[in-house]
């Protein structure tokens, strides 16, 4: 499937799925590679040790004072709101574009603790560090995977709120 954007919501929910998948098969190379790196390394990277806990400290305390507030805020209906003040003669498309958006969004901060994971592993050499967060990745990229009742659901709450707008992403 070649990506291409789309006005079909049916066409880029399918997108977006093939996305979300390629979010998902990214943390599990990354712990490929993590295991074919440890495999023939001898420890870690030179003295690194007490970096790597404050490398821990800072990532943690920057998820949870700006990433995490960022998830929160990042809804369809904030961006069907905004969308519909700007362009509200495509009305359909103002959702299907929200629900892109957010998505990619989320995925991508789920993405993010298997990213750290990696470099903490790179330092410390400690596979915990690589397979705690991978955990949490994998965990929040199923906990928000895109899925055709939330699409609808987003779709049926927009047509109550803003007239023009079909009840159902897959209506003709």
């Amino acid at each position: 499937m070649q990506l291409e954007f789309s006005d079909d919501p049916v066409k880029a929910f399918k997108q977006l799925r093939l996305i979300h998948f390629a979010f998902a098969a990214s943390v599990l190379l990354m712990v490929f590679a993590a295991e074919l790196l440890a495999s023939h390394n001898d420890g870690p990277m030179g003295d690194l040790e007490g970096f790597a806990w404050t490398f821990r400290l800072f990532i943690a305390g920057y998820y949870a004072l700006l990433l995490v507030p960022l998830a929160v805020l990042a809804n369809e209906r904030r961006y069907v709101a905004k969308g519909m003040k700007v362009d509200p003669r495509k009305p359909d498309l103002v959702v299907k574009n929200a629900l892109e958006a957010t998505q990619i969004f989320r995925s991508s901060l789920s993405h993010f603790p298997a990213i750290v994971g990696m470099i903490l592993f790179i330092l410390s050499d400690e596979r915990l560090d690589l397979y705690v967060p991978v955990t949490v990745s994998v965990l929040l990229l199923a906990l928000i995977r895109p899925t055709r009742k939330h699409w609808e659901e987003t779709y049926a709450l927009a047509s109550r709120e803003y007239p023009g707008i079909s009840p159902s992403p897959w209506a003709p």
